[in-house]
C-alpha cells in the first residue's frame, strides 16, 4: 500500500466494511458477496488498501460510505457543481478582440467605450452543458469562477478554525469542486453543522430545495456565483434505514460520468489561477499537512 493509499483511507474512510463501485452510467451499487441462493444479496466486502490502489490507478472507481454504524464521520465536505439551469456568464475577449475594436474605434471614445462592454456582454446558458464542451467560449469564465469559489471555502474553514481542521479541495472530473474539511473521527451530527456554519458565515448563501442545496443570493454574474450550487456532506447523522447513509466518491481517479478526464487534488498555492492538478508527491504533502497554500 502506498503512501498516498494510506493518506486517503486515513482522511476519508470512516467506514471500512463496505463500500460502493461506480458503473458506467454514473450511479453507485453496493459492492457484495453473490446473492445467497434465496436471492437475497450477500454480504458486503471490505474496502481494502489494493481497492483504493486500483481507484487512484483508474481501474476501478470507489464510492465510500461516509458515517460508520455510530454515527461517525472523519469529514465534511462542500460539493460545488455547476448547475443544471439557466445561467449566466460573461466571455473572456483576447488581446486580439481588443486591438481589433480599440482600431476600428480610433478617435471614438464614446464608442469605444460601447464596444468593449460589449464584448463582455453576459450570455445566457446552461453551466453544466456547456462545460461539457471543453471548446465552448464560456469554460475560462466558469474555471475562474469554480476555482474562485473554491478558494473562498477552502480560506474560511482555515481562518474560521484557526487552521486546526485540515483542507483540501479536489475537482471531481466532470461538473465541480469537493471542499473538504478533515475533523477526524467525531459525531456526523456535529461536522455536518461545522459545514453549514461555514456555507453561513458568508451570509450570501441561502437553502433551496428543502435545504439540500444552497444558491448565491447575488445574481450578478461578475461578482456572484449562481451558476453553482452547494451540497453539504454529510446531511445525516446516523446510517438509517439503509444502513449505509450518505455516499461520496473518493478524491482521484476517473468519475465515471466523464471516463476520459481525471479527478485529482488541485493545486492552490500562490499565483495558480487555474485548476490545475498535484502530482503525486505534492497530493501526498496536502494530505499530510492538510494546508492547500503550502
Amino acid at each position: 500500500m502506498s503512501s498516498l493509499t494510506g493518506l486517503t483511507a486515513q482522511r476519508f474512510i470512516a467506514r471500512s466494511n463496505a463500500y460502493a463501485v461506480q458503473k458506467g452510467f454514473g450511479g453507485y451499487v453496493p459492492a457484495r458477496e453473490k446473492n445467497l441462493p434465496d436471492g437475497s444479496p450477500g454480504a458486503d466486502l471490505r474496502l481494502t488498501g489494493s481497492l483504493i490502489d486500483q481507484h487512484i490507478a483508474g481501474d476501478v472507481t470507489l464510492g465510500h460510505y461516509m458515517l460508520n454504524h455510530k454515527g461517525e464521520a472523519k469529514l465534511f465536505a462542500l460539493d460545488i457543481d455547476l448547475r443544471d439551469a439557466h445561467g449566466k456568464w460573461i466571455p473572456t475577449p483576447s488581446a486580439a478582440d481588443y486591438e481589433a475594436v480599440e482600431k476600428r474605434f480610433a478617435g471614438d471614445p464614446a464608442g469605444l467605450d460601447e464596444a468593449v462592454e460589449h464584448l463582455r456582454k453576459p450570455t445566457g446558458g446552461n453551466p453544466r452543458e456547456l462545460w461539457q464542451d471543453k471548446r465552448h467560449p464560456s469554460r475560462p469564465f466558469y474555471l475562474r469562477q469554480m476555482k474562485s469559489i473554491a478558494d473562498d471555502f477552502a480560506r474560511r474553514i482555515w481562518d474560521e478554525f484557526n487552521g486546526e481542521i485540515p483542507v483540501a479541495c479536489a475537482y471531481s472530473g466532470f461538473k465541480g469542486i469537493h471542499v473538504y474539511g478533515f475533523t477526524g473521527m467525531a459525531p456526523a451530527a456535529d461536522i455536518g453543522a461545522l459545514g453549514i456554519a461555514v456555507v453561513e458565515s458568508f451570509e450570501r448563501f441561502r437553502p433551496t430545495k428543502g435545504g439540500q442545496f444552497w444558491l448565491d443570493s447575488d445574481d450578478n454574474p461578475e461578482t456572484g456565483y449562481r451558476n453553482f450550487e452547494i451540497e453539504i456532506f454529510p446531511k445525516q447523522d446516523s446510517t438509517r434505514e439503509d444502513g449505509y447513509g450518505n455516499l461520496m466518491r473518493l478524491p482521484m481517479g476517473v468519475n465515471k460520468k466523464a471516463p476520459k478526464g481525471r479527478a485529482f487534488f488541485i493545486d492552490q498555492r500562490p499565483g495558480i489561477a487555474d485548476i490545475k492538478p498535484r502530482n503525486t508527491a505534492d497530493t501526498i504533502a496536502l494530505l499530510e499537512s492538510g494546508d492547500p497554500w503550502h
